[in-house]
């Protein structure tokens, strides 16, 4: 990273938290971004070997099945325990 951005990245970062900093804390901030930086850097670096983005360990694929509607009475059931209902939907106070 350019040394310009090191030293206005954490103010910006501040403004942006809308938090005031202290000189002690904008020094071990800038310190603690700067070792993230890095680090990511060298996750960058790693060789792994390219796989298929569909592999798995276990080799067990996704079953599909096809969508079907079915008839149920469930709706009705739950309908008719609330307590107030109007044009099949069920009635709540209002909390807000």
């Amino acid at each position: 990273m350019e040394e310009t951005k090191k030293e206005t990245i954490v103010p910006h970062l501040a403004d942006l938290a809308r938090i005031d900093l202290t000189e002690e804390e904008h020094v071990r901030y800038e310190r603690d971004i700067t070792e993230i930086i890095e680090f990511v850097g060298k996750i960058a670096d790693v060789k792994v070997s390219i796989q298929p983005l569909t592999t798995t360990i276990s080799g067990v694929s996704q079953v599909m099945r096809v969508d079907q509607v079915e008839q149920s009475d469930l709706a009705d059931s739950l309908l008719a325990q609330a307590s107030q209902t109007r044009d099949r939907m069920v009635l709540v106070p209002k909390i807000l």
